[in-house]
This record gives C-alpha cells, structure tokens and sequence, in this order.
C-alpha cells in the first residue's frame, strides 16, 4: 500500500514525538471521514512506538474497562495498571508513565468523549495543567468533527480552549492530484475518464486505496464501480449499509428521503420539502440533525453572505462524494441492489452519468478557483489574490462561479454552459445574462466575465464575446491546463507494510 500526498504531515509528527523531551506535547489532528487520518497515524506509530485508543459511544465504565486490558499489553516499567475509576485516572496514569520517558498516545474519534462523558474535558485540562511541564506525554487526539474541533479548541467557554501546542489538518486530494496519483500507477485513462471518476469518488484517499488493492488503475469506470460496488459483498456496499443501519432506522425514512432530493439537485429548502411532502417547516429539524449531528450534509450561502444565521437563501449538498453518489443512484434503486441485479443497475447508470458529471462541474470549478489559486493557468483567468469563492444566487438567477479578490477590488463572475454544439450568439447572450442580474453586488469592484463551455463557440458568438468583454474557455483546455501546472515531481509516496 501506498500513502500520498502526505509526507509532510508524517515528517512533523515524527518531528514533534523527538521534541518531546522535559514536557508533554499536544497534537489535535483534524480531517473529514476517510481522509486518511488512521492511516496517517498507524504508519507514525510503526516507526514511535506508544498506545492507540479510540473512544466509541459505549459507556465510560466498559471503555475504561476495555483500556486497562488493553494496557496490560504493554511494557511500562515500574507501572502497574490499575483498573480505571474514571478518565481523570486515566490521563493521570498516562502522565504517571511518561514521568521519565517519553510516551506516545492517540486517542481517535476524540469527539465522542462529547457524547459519552462531556466532564472528561475539565479532566483533561486539569491532569494537563498539573502535568504537562513535568512529564513527556506525547499526545494525539484524533476528531472529524470540525465543528466540535472549533467549539472545544478555539472557544475561550472551551476548558480547552488552545490546549494543543500542534494543529494538523488533513484534506481530500485534489483533483490533479488524483490525475497524478493514476499516472503514477502506469494508468492509460484520459483525463476525462478520471474527472468521471472524481466525479463519484472525490479526494478521499480510501477509494484510491480501494483502486489500488484490486488493481485497477487502469480499468474502465464501470468496471471499477463493479468491482467496488455492484457485487456481492463489495467493500464500499458494506461500507454505505454500515452507515445506514448506524445512523437511520427503518421506521424514519424522512432522512433517507431528504438526502435522495439532495443527491438529485433539489438543494433548496422549498424544493427538499416539496420533493420529500412534509412542511417547510418541519424539515429543519432533519436539516440540522444531518448538517450538525450526522455531518452528511453542508449548508452554502450566497458567497456575498455577511451573517449566514439570518440568510434564508442557504442550499444544501451531499459532503461526500460518494455518498452523494449513492443516494443519486443506488438508495432510490436500493431494492434491485439488494436482489443483485447490478447489470440492470450499472445499464442506468451508464444512461444518466454524463448529465451527473455535467451537474457536477461547477463544484468541480470552484474548488479548483480555491486550491489552485496560485497555479499559472489561475493567475491567467483572475491575476489576483483570491479570498473568496463560491456562487451568488436570488429567488430566480444564479451565478454558479464567483470569486473575488478584497485586496484588489476584483471579482470575476463565471458561468457553465454544457451542450453538444458550439454555443452561438443566442445562447451566449442568454448565459451571459445573469452576470448583468446582480449590478449591485460588488458595485466598486472592477468585474471580469467568463463562460465556461463544453463544445467551443461559433464566429458569431465569439465576436459577441468581444464586444461585451466577456471571455471564454472550453472546458477541456481548462483542465488539461490544469493537470499541466501539477507535475510527478509533486507527489510524495510513503510506502507503507501491509
């Protein structure tokens, strides 16, 4: 197995567990579901030896039971392991054992302390600060949940408030860097094929994983789906079963409902509700459950939004790729793939990809204005420092691609147009129109204009083009400028035992 991209976040955690000499360390390593973080953190302790626990929704009494076993499989010398009466005992005997060497803990799914026993917190930050100067504790905690991290860790209320002296932050890959990961494996796919397949798997490194496993760098996408998905016992239809049976019961299907409107483009409250027939009224609370408890969905405001408490214009997405992918296509069909009829599946899937993959091309762009921001082809769209990107929208007109530069005063407003034939005059006109929908919005900024198109434009639209200041790009030439800037030299392998 291989690890990408993630050298540099190795190379410090090595680093801080050889600083840890005379005083304890405290690490907070952030990232989504399935970006790689266990893995990370199981390669940084085949080369530091320490402990590893993960903390689940069991009650405090069995964990701490399950810990002290756990422990007694170590060699601490001159320690014996007690039976723990509480999580203050049990930070305090992790400082105990570290009162002469240095010790590495991680504790992963840090959050669910939040869930189990809220009062471990002051714990902690009591032993912390009874301990920390004089033992060498080298701790790691573990969480996917960004917005416990930013309650507990960067609220001054928070009794941990800045307790870590150490912050990583692992994200998904980027595209290119996934186009770079398939070539680096001796893949033959055009970049089209591969955009398909972000298109379903997005940056998580456990699908790439997958890819890699069952060798199939340079397999089709159907076959890939087959192989991951559209077979008995297939890793990634256990995987989304798993999720299901956890967090929905078969009694409520109104979660499971809102997220299939999701998945098929009704984003906005009105139209979830229409889709799902209850009120608008009593969808929020499904909202909120699966935007802050569950994570499974994001709420995007207008990228000119001030106050996102007070905005009623939010529009809601699927956070994972695949899982948005899921419920486009396989929950509503959960019958016949649960009867295995995968080829029946796969045949209508194969019929409706291309308008999927197309609907996801503005997500695609304006992740690309945000993490490619000072790559070469960028700088030539919108020479400027970027501090925002996202979209602009009102009851009736939207423009899927805003980004905007403070510093400079600039904003550049963008547009997808996805048809077969070179776009003519007419259909530029009525893309370009929206951009002239918002003349208030950014009033004294200095304003560019860009169509993003599939199939080129004709003489007559170009010349339009020219004489409204409006530029345009195909979007295949966008890409492979792209994948030009982002070079073999960029990717950093760890090769890891397995």
């Amino acid at each position: 197995m291989k690890i990408y991209f993630r050298e540099n976040q190795l190379a410090y955690l090595n680093q801080i567990a050889a600083n840890t000499v005379g005083h304890s360390n405290f690490t907070l390593l952030v990232g989504k579901r399935k970006v790689g973080k266990t893995t990370l953190i199981k390669q940084f302790l085949r080369t530091n030896a320490g402990a590893y626990f993960t903390i689940s929704n069991k009650s405090s009494f069995l964990q701490l039971q399950d810990i002290s076993e756990y422990l007694k499989s170590y060699t601490f010398p001159d320690s014996f392991i007690p039976t723990f009466q509480s999580w203050g005992n049990f930070f305090e005997f992790l400082f105990y054992i570290a009162r002469n060497r240095p010790v590495n803990v991680v504790i992963d799914e840090f959050h669910n302390f939040e869930l189990i026993e809220p009062e471990a917190f002051d714990e902690l930050k009591k032993m912390w600060d009874t301990y920390s100067k004089t033992s060498m504790l080298n701790l790691i905690v573990v969480t996917s949940n960004i917005d416990f991290m930013k309650r507990k860790f960067e609220s001054k209320e928070s009794p941990l408030f800045r307790i870590n002296n150490h912050f990583i932050k692992l994200t998904p890959f980027r595209l290119s860097d996934v186009i770079v990961i398939f070539r680096m494996n001796g893949s033959k796919l055009s970049t089209n094929q591969i955009i398909e397949l972000y298109t379903i798997f997005g940056g998580l490194p456990k699908y790439y994983f997958l890819i890699e496993r069952h060798r199939l760098w340079n397999k089709d996408l159907e076959t890939i789906l087959k192989e991951l998905v559209f077979v008995d016992f297939a890793p990634l239809a256990y995987e989304l079963k798993e999720l299901l049976i956890n967090d929905f019961t078969r009694g409520n299907k109104i979660y499971l409902s809102i997220l299939q409107a999701i998945a098929a483009g009704f984003t906005k409250m009105s139209d979830i509700a229409k889709t799902v027939n209850i009120p608008v009224t009593n969808l929020t609370k499904y909202l909120f459950e699966l935007e802050k408890k569950k994570r499974l969905i994001e709420r995007q405001l207008p990228v000119n939004t001030n106050d996102g408490s007070r905005s009623k214009f939010g529009r809601y997405f699927i956070r994972n790729y695949f899982e948005n992918f899921w419920f486009r296509f396989i929950q509503p069909d959960i019958i016949n793939f649960e009867m295995g009829e995968y080829d029946k599946m796969l045949t209508n899937i194969s019929e409706k990809l291309g308008e999927y993959v197309n609907h996801r091309l503005g997500i695609f762009i304006r992740e690309i204005f945000h993490d490619y921001q000072h790559s070469h082809y960028i700088q030539y769209l919108f020479p400027f420092e970027i501090n925002k990107v996202g979209s602009v929208w009102n009851r009736k007109d939207t423009i899927e691609i805003v980004v905007v530069s403070e510093s400079a005063r600039a904003v550049l407003y963008a547009n997808l147009v996805i048809q077969d034939e070179p776009l003519n005059k007419y259909d530029v006109n009525m893309a370009s129109t929206q951009f002239f929908k918002f003349k208030t919005l950014y009033a004294n900024y200095s304003k560019r204009y860009l169509l993003i198109t599939k199939n080129g434009i004709d003489s007559g639209a170009e010349a339009f083009c020219k004489q409204k200041n409006i530029a345009n790009i195909d979007i295949n030439v966008f890409f492979d400028a792209l994948v030009g800037d982002a070079t073999e030299a960029d990717a950093q392998i760890i090769e890891v035992e397995v």
